[in-house]
């Protein structure tokens, strides 16, 4: 078993969740984007519509969003 000593992590991430309701889905997301310790964007864009019946939400390392979404 390993032991780590808890203050010295740092907590970091995106949230995004997706709710099913019964008319629909909410999808929604933080908007700040950031590089470790450094805020990139206060207004990312993190909801995206690939149709009128399909959308997704994007989260992690900001190069690999921009790769995912060109395809």
């Amino acid at each position: 078993m390993y032991a780590y000593n808890t203050s010295d992590k740092v907590l970091k991430g995106t949230t995004t969740v997706g709710v099913i309701c019964k008319d629909g889905v909410v999808l929604a997301t933080d908007t700040r984007a950031t590089m470790g310790y450094f805020v990139a964007s206060k207004h990312a864009k993190k909801v995206y519509k690939i149709d009128d019946h399909i959308a997704m939400t994007i989260a992690g390392e900001l190069e690999m969003r921009r790769t995912l979404w060109r395809s």
